[in-house]
């Protein structure tokens, strides 16, 4: 795990200052093959909250509160478990919370995976509940849905 707090900055500029050394640690990874068997998990703690835009509309607002979260599978686990990207697809617009992130954290760390690499009913589909690999979350989630409390809720 790794902590970037370049986007903290107001002008936005200093998030340049990254992007090499960011970019180098992800072609190590291709290079010495630690991406084919690597999720990868880049996400904020908050939306962009600087500048008018955030302040004076109402889209802003609603990016202020909806941080960025980007889940890429290596090809290898897609085509071992293919519900694991079903299930990213499927919830792809769908509303996450840090519940659901940590839910998926903790099921890979377990290494809880679906039985005989797939959707085997056997377990009925045990494994995934509440996981952002959970195909049963509804597009339409809301926030009482998802237990976040009115004041914070981004669908108002």
């Amino acid at each position: 795990m790794g902590s970037l707090i370049e986007g903290h900055e107001g002008t936005g500029e200093v998030l340049l200052t990254i992007d090499n050394d960011l970019s180098k640690f992800f072609e190590g990874m291709e290079k010495d093959g630690t991406l084919e068997n690597t999720i990868i998990f880049t996400m904020a703690d908050h939306g962009l909250h600087m500048g008018i835009n955030f302040m004076f509309t109402a889209s802003g607002r609603i990016e202020y509160m909806n941080p960025y979260l980007s889940v890429i599978l290596p090809p290898l686990l897609s085509k071992k478990y293919p519900s694991l990207a079903r299930g990213l697809q499927h919830n792809q617009q769908s509303l996450v919370t840090g519940w659901d992130i940590h839910a998926t954290l903790k099921m890979l760390a377990r290494g809880v995976m679906p039985p005989h690499g797939d959707d085997d009913e056997t377990d009925g589909g045990a494994w995934r509940k509440g996981t952002l690999f959970d195909e049963e979350l509804n597009p339409g989630r809301t926030c009482e849905e998802a237990r976040i409390p009115e004041k914070f809720c981004k669908c108002r």
